[in-house]
């Protein structure tokens, strides 16, 4: 697809290329830092009688201190984003004709105030503890995700924990307060040595079954358990007692220090379940995948004006398998795609299961399928991916899922260039991609 002429047209003239460079309207930089309308300041709010600085960047918030001033908070702020700036997103200052060094001056014996964290509880007395029913729950919101300590018989222990939790989580920043402060590392651990949270238990029998984990299911009975947020399916049996056995099998080595899993029978030995489960576990059935089109009468297969598509979705992409003069190749083309990718949870059915794989190979061996062919020009310019937008033209291409803004020129030619440039290397064997001057563009239109 590479046109000779075409790059000696774009490698002719760069003087010209340089100076239509200058007047294309670039995309303008996205601006970040509104002021904070009570401060008047970017990134700056009042925190009581101080000033808080901070910052959301790279998805993460950013503490930068608490001032006496809202000015020092202002160029604290200015300190972090003043080399944040890219060619995509300019940051705002607070202060823009201020140095490094004045910065750096003006902060020097001004540092921030060292943020504390830890309120009691209203009902409690106690920071981070929860009282849930007869019992103290300690919790905690640490690094963006919220941390459950425990639960426990008194407020004092869950707030023994809480503290042992936080203990080493100061910085320079941020300090955590503590319930006990006076309290050492080794009288916590004593503690709660002999209260520790106990164990929840996991397991309520089905109503109807009596057994946990079964449920009657028509004729059968199915064994089924979520752990760790996914459903496992753990088979379909003929008697409730089986189904029982198959979920204690699942469970019996899943209990840990936090969590209990109790067994249907929890007198049974390992190879005493093995033994029952031999012969009469009915494994869960393969999913079957591909249902025939309504027009075609072939799975994967759609007719697009006088030609047959074939495509599939499968491991969540889109997969363009060719379009074919007739929907049979189409349907072998599909069978040549998922022959081979039957699993024990999955099973493909094929439009054409008796034919082998030479004679799919033999049935598209002539017939390849036809390149499909990108590219309509506009109905406004005349040209492909140019559009008007007020006095100038827009060059744009959707590519590989996405949005590809090329430029606003003053003529549409020389957008129509800039889409040929764009797509000119990007053809494959299965897409062709239509350019608006595959000659080459006229000197007319160079100049």
């Amino acid at each position: 697809m590479n046109n000779p002429e075409n790059e000696e047209t774009l490698k002719v003239k760069p003087p010209k290329k340089r100076i239509r460079a200058k007047k294309r309207k670039r995309v303008k930089k996205r601006t970040r830092g509104n002021p904070n309308q009570k401060t008047g300041l970017i990134g700056v709010t009042k925190d009581g009688n101080k000033y808080r600085a901070q910052i959301m960047y790279g998805g993460t918030q950013h503490h930068l201190g608490r001032f006496d001033t809202k000015e020092q908070g202002g160029i604290a702020y200015d300190r972090f984003v003043v080399d944040k700036s890219t060619e995509e997103v300019s940051y705002t200052l607070n202060y823009p004709k201020m140095s490094d060094s004045e910065r750096e001056e003006a902060l020097k014996g001004k540092e921030p105030v060292q943020e504390k964290r830890g309120n009691p509880n209203q009902k409690t007395g106690l920071i981070g503890v929860y009282k849930r029913r007869e019992k103290y729950q300690a919790e905690l919101r640490y690094g963006g995700k919220r941390h459950k300590l425990g639960t426990f018989d008194t407020k004092e222990q869950a707030g023994i924990a809480y503290d042992r939790f936080v203990v080493g989580k100061s910085t320079k920043e941020v300090s955590y307060t503590m319930n006990y402060p006076n309290m050492s590392d080794p009288e916590r651990e004593e503690a709660l040595k002999v209260e520790p949270p106990p164990k929840r238990i996991r397991g309520n029998p089905n109503q109807k079954t009596g057994l946990i984990g079964v449920r009657k299911m028509r004729e059968k009975y199915r064994a089924s358990i979520k752990y760790h947020g996914t459903q496992h399916d753990l088979g379909r049996f003929d008697t409730k007692e089986q189904a029982g056995i198959a979920y204690d099998r699942f469970v019996v080595d899943k209990s840990t220090d936090w969590v209990s899993f109790t067994l249907n029978y929890p007198n049974m030995s390992n190879p005493e379940r093995e033994e029952a489960l031999k012969v009469l576990v009915e494994p869960p059935k393969k999913k079957r995948r591909g249902n025939p089109n309504q027009k075609t009468g072939l799975i994967g297969v759609r007719k697009s004006g006088g030609k047959y598509i074939t495509s599939i979705n499968y491991g969540g992409v889109p997969h363009h398998l060719g379009s074919f003069d007739t929907k049979e190749q189409a349907g072998i083309a599909y069978d040549r795609f998922v022959v081979d990718k039957s699993t024990k949870e999955v099973f493909f059915t094929l439009n054409y299961p008796n034919m082998s794989d030479p004679e799919r190979e033999e049935a598209l061996k002539v017939e390849e399928p036809v390149q499909e062919k990108r590219g309509k020009p506009n109905k406004t310019t005349g040209l492909i991916g140019v559009s008007k937008s007020g006095n100038k033209y827009q060059a744009q291409i959707q590519f590989g899922r996405k949005k590809y803004n090329l430029g606003s020129f003053d003529t549409k030619e020389q957008a129509g260039i800039a889409y040929d440039r764009f797509v000119i290397g990007k053809s494959t064997d299965e897409v062709s991609f239509n350019l608006n001057y595959p000659n080459g563009p006229s000197t007319s239109v160079t100049n």
